[in-house]
């Protein structure tokens, strides 16, 4: 088989080479606006997947929404039209608001009352992309209900090598498993000697 022409410069960016995604990535509003009014595109489209696509997070979810992905690209512009339009908003936007890491996405979602799906998978989502004010934003306004063990946030800074949220004191025989898993082997032979 021959490969496209632009595969190698695809391959290397390493994101959705479709048109769409572009010019969400980009938030280019005005050419956005003009392409799905001119092509009929559905607001509540789907993003097609693309095997240049790198990022995990895009490729567990292959039913990304337009507005899903201009959430994810922190496309504010492209995200307000969509809104505006009447695309569909669903609770699955906080996870991607998330990876967005913009107060004004978040703050949105709160205004219009989009129910978080589930707040530790939003607290997992946020500790894993290293969005500590996200995280304790949602901590401090969200987890009244939660119970919340210190141990918990230790395992996950732990497994996403987000050091804020690893308590020291808290590294120990008990988290010897963990410790080996995630590859920190300092304090495996630390904690052996």
């Amino acid at each position: 088989n021959e490969l496209p022409a632009d595969f190698e410069e695809n391959r290397l960016k390493g994101e959705n080479e479709n048109y769409v995604c572009q010019m969400i990535r980009n938030d280019s509003i005005t050419e956005f606006v003009v392409y799905v009014n001119k092509n009929n595109y559905s607001l509540n489209s789907y993003i097609n997947p693309s095997d240049y696509e790198t990022n995990s997070f895009i490729l567990e979810n292959e039913t990304t929404t337009l507005i899903e992905y201009a959430a994810f690209f922190d496309s504010i512009q492209i995200f307000q039209y969509l809104r505006l339009n009447n695309a569909k908003i669903t609770p699955s936007l906080w996870l991607y608001a998330i990876h967005s890491n913009n107060p004004e996405l978040i703050q949105i979602l709160e205004e219009y009352h989009v129910e978080m799906p589930d707040i530790e998978e939003c607290m997992n989502e946020a500790m894993k992309c290293h969005h500590n004010e996200v995280f304790e934003y949602i901590r401090n306004n969200y987890t009244q209900f939660l119970n919340e063990e210190q141990n918990k946030w230790n395992d996950l800074g732990l497994e996403y090598y987000n050091f804020s949220y690893i308590e020291y004191n808290m590294i120990n025989k008990e988290s010897l498993l963990n410790l080996c898993k995630f590859d920190y082997y300092h304090f495996v032979e630390f904690l052996l000697e």
